[in-house]
């Protein structure tokens, strides 16, 4: 039988608000993956081994964006969860 294989994987999501501060106006970050048709995303990518989902999050986000981005966590709980049959 062939089995459903499923991956773990972590996203973060980056908010700021707009350079004068105004709370209703909300920034979101999206990096490009460069794929046949490009994909716009948040940042993400597989969670290894023993790490928490925050710990992923945040792995990704210096992989995908450089080492140098500032970033306060808010909140560390999920928000949602997505499950897709993992490509062979």
């Amino acid at each position: 039988p062939i089995v459903d294989l499923y991956r773990s994987v972590s996203a973060i999501i980056v908010r700021r608000y707009k350079l004068n501060n105004t709370p209703t106006e909300l920034t979101y970050l999206l990096v490009k993956k460069p794929r046949k048709s490009h994909a716009w995303q948040f940042p993400q990518g597989g969670q290894d081994e023993g790490e928490t989902g925050t710990e992923a999050a945040l792995r990704e986000l210096r992989e995908e964006c450089g080492s140098d981005l500032g970033v306060s966590l808010v909140d560390t709980a999920p928000v949602g969860e997505y499950q897709y049959k993992f490509p062979r």
